[in-house]
């Protein structure tokens, strides 16, 4: 069973914006150092994706 505990969610959701950040950041470093274009569109299209959701939360 799933519970919603609010003293959580603020801590929770700095968390998870937090990791999205490092996550945005590594895709950064992938994409200029991608040998390959496959490798850049793919990692272009998740550092999109992941920037998107970033919007949304604001």
């Amino acid at each position: 069973m799933i519970t919603f505990d609010p003293s959580t969610t603020a801590a929770s959701s700095a968390e998870k914006t937090k990791k999205r950040a490092a996550q945005i950041q590594a895709l950064r470093a992938m994409i200029r150092t991608d040998k390959d274009d496959f490798s850049r569109q793919v990692h272009t299209m998740a550092l999109k994706k992941l920037e998107d959701m970033e919007n949304d939360e604001h």
